[in-house]
């Protein structure tokens, strides 16, 4: 029934673009997306209930939602009122002005016309610089390194490699590399390459990890050997949809300033049958809520030098974390295309491994309602004893408590104020308070160090 009816209906009702209907149709197509959600929501239930293994219990994953406020048991604010400080944080940055990021609102960029602006682009520094330069004014085919951590999911692999076979020959212009990171010692490097046609061999790098790393130290490591200006992220056992490259060419040459892309998902099984059609109706400012941004995900090499790399503390949801970490910073652009297939399985992460995912998950919420509310309101409850070369730089911006404190944090400013930085440097002493509370720890004493936030990488 799912794979036979709701599926093909909900797949129908949320590609139809509804978005031009008169105006005595308004009633219809408020009704008709109503609809598309309610039966998305019901097929990703079925879904659920088809992999019994999950653990899930809509009860017990309730209760574990409420005990794990622990932004509100440290700040003594409800959860409510801080989920809609966080919101309308975000929903300031993301605003549709800044760069157009609220893309989701907007015609699809197969169906629209490219309208190029001018594109501010950051150096590249410890990482190797990108293939190409978007110039001002002027249009430039972006490169794409298709970015994959294989681990585990042979039986699959062929598949995903086929799908980027299939992308290529839908957009034989694009400039893609394909790059594979063996994270598995006990899969012979050879038999990757074998399971790739000789026409996408040509464009394949492999190297092979001798100890498995994880995925995290994984792709940190794969970023400096990228040649692609684009970092397009493929896990082991997904596919790619055929027209994911001229979407994605046709989107950042229309919205050139915009480094962070995600697409819409569908959902298939271990045989490749659509099993849903993901309705992201959420917004970037959404993401306090929960990981919308998951697949596809698509990030500009230069993001990661200003944000710095995964954060190993986050492996397995180190995707959620940077996409809350850029959505802080500076505008997320979410289309409404779908160009990832996510395939569910007993051994796929979302399965074998959901408990754990939801603890992680709500560690990182729990960490960037911290730091938000930091943000907005101050820092009252942290005592800041800063060191460093530009120690100055940093006491003129950071308002000094005058009353009681709960924690002292100490650092060496290396850098001067900046605050991309602060906001980082924010989200770090979050990230030790969130966890130390949660575990019960009461050292009060947080040290850190501010450089070029590499250490993002080792989880510090």
């Amino acid at each position: 029934m799912l794979i036979k009816i709701i599926t093909p209906l909900t797949g129908f009702l949320q590609r139809v673009d509804l978005s031009t209907c008169s105006s005595h149709h308004c009633l219809f197509y408020s009704i008709t997306r109503r609809l598309a959600r309610f039966m998305s929501w019901s097929c990703q239930g079925a879904i659920t209930l088809a992999y019994p293994s999950m653990g899930y219990h809509p009860i017990q994953a309730r209760r574990q939602i409420a005990a794990s406020q622990w932004t509100s048991q440290i700040l003594g604010i409800p959860s409510a009122e801080l989920e809609q400080n966080a919101k309308i944080f975000l929903l300031d940055i993301q605003h549709p002005t800044n760069v157009l990021s609220s893309i989701s609102y907007l015609p699809s960029p197969a169906a629209a016309a490219a309208s190029p602006t001018a594109a501010a682009v950051s150096p590249t520094s410890h990482l190797s610089p990108p293939t190409s330069i978007r110039p001002v004014g002027r249009i430039v085919t972006p490169t794409f390194t298709v970015l994959i951590c294989f681990h585990h999911h042979v039986e699959f692999f062929k598949s995903c490699l086929n799908s980027i076979k299939d992308a290529c020959a839908q957009t034989p212009e694009a400039s893609i590399e394909i790059l594979i990171i063996n994270d598995d010692p006990s899969i012979d490097a050879t038999l990757l390459l074998k399971e790739a046609s000789q026409s996408l061999q040509e464009k394949i790098t492999l190297h092979s990890n001798e100890h498995n790393l994880g995925i995290c130290r994984s792709a940190n490591h794969a970023l400096a050997r990228a040649k692609g200006e684009w970092i397009l992220h493929l896990d082991c056992d997904d596919r790619l949809e055929p027209n994911v490259f001229s979407i994605l060419e046709q989107t950042i040459q229309k919205y050139p300033a915009v480094r962070f892309i995600s697409s819409r998902a569908i959902d298939i099984d271990e045989k490749g049958r659509i099993l849903s059609w993901r309705l992201r109706s959420e917004k970037p400012s959404d993401l306090i809520k929960d990981n919308f941004a998951s697949h596809l995900k698509v990030m500009r090499k230069d993001l990661h030098h200003d944000l710095g790399l995964f954060n190993r503390t986050f492996e397995g949801c180190q995707d959620y974390e940077f996409a809350l970490r850029t959505a802080i910073n500076e505008p997320l652009c979410f289309i409404p295309d779908y160009l990832y297939q996510y395939r569910w399985h007993a051994q796929s992460q979302t399965v074998s491994h959901n408990q754990r995912q939801n603890l992680t998950a709500a560690r990182i919420r729990q960490t960037y309602l911290l730091a938000i509310y930091w943000l907005t309101h101050g820092t009252a409850i942290i005592h800041w004893d800063i060191t460093g070369p530009y120690a100055d730089s940093w006491q003129q911006k950071i308002t000094p408590s005058t009353n009681a404190t709960r924690y002292t944090v100490t650092f060496d400013a290396e850098r001067p104020y900046e605050e991309c930085l602060w906001k980082l440097l924010l989200v770090q002493v979050a990230t030790i308070i969130i966890d130390r509370y949660r575990e019960g720890n009461k050292n009060k004493e947080i040290f850190t160090r501010i450089e070029a936030m590499e250490g993002m990488d080792e989880g510090k």
